[in-house]
């Protein structure tokens, strides 16, 4: 079930969205510079998959010159609730520290016939990763965290990075920017999150 049959069977999981979007909501295209910033006017956003952004990725973090998007960014108000998008147990629960990274992380893992999945909700509050830890069985739907400010989500907007995996995560880590280079393989591993929770854009 691989490659162009991701999308169907994504999708037949039938998911709980991770976030409760209004109707109307901001989509950005950071393959351009943000002349407001991430202010757009709208209290939710969305960022894109799959989206080079070479105006984007600045700290020490991306020296190496990563800037191929692979989740999916839900933008709103600190605080705002996520809930688990699928039936589960937290494989992982922590803090990545460096300027720019996820800040507080929670991933799920998900077992089916003949394949895992991981998904991993980034840039959460401290909150989150107080209450929710490895081991604890989550169904789709359930609060799992909110969205953390800025000096607890690795220095962004608050906002969610959603992404799916294939590949178990290596300590907690699923990359969220690729090098450009590296499309074809990872769009194969980190599958488009809309697959499993609908169009966005």
């Amino acid at each position: 079930m691989q490659g162009a049959n991701d999308a169907e069977f994504l999708a037949s999981l039938n998911a709980s969205q991770p976030v409760l979007l209004p109707t109307e909501y901001h989509i950005y295209d950071f393959t351009r510079p943000q002349m407001n910033g991430w202010s757009s006017g709208l209290s939710y956003s969305i960022g894109k998959y799959d989206e080079v952004r070479p105006f984007v990725y600045k700290t020490e973090l991306f020296g190496d010159g990563r800037d191929l998007h692979m989740g999916l960014d839900i933008g709103g108000p600190v605080h705002t609730p996520v809930h688990s998008c699928l039936d589960g147990e937290v494989y992982w629960s922590g803090y990545h520290d460096e300027e720019g990274d996820y800040g507080h992380t929670v991933i799920t893992i998900h077992e089916f016939a003949d394949r895992t999945l991981y998904i991993l909700y980034g840039h959460l509050s401290s909150r989150t990763t107080e209450l929710v830890k490895p081991g604890r069985k989550v169904m789709a739907g359930e609060l799992i965290g909110w969205f953390g400010k800025d000096d607890e989500n690795g220095g962004w907007p608050p906002h969610l990075h959603l992404q799916l995996s294939w590949v178990e995560p290596d300590e907690g880590d699923i990359p969220g920017v690729v090098h450009r280079d590296e499309r074809e393989q990872a769009l194969k591993m980190y599958p488009d999150p809309q697959f499993l929770i609908g169009k966005k854009y």
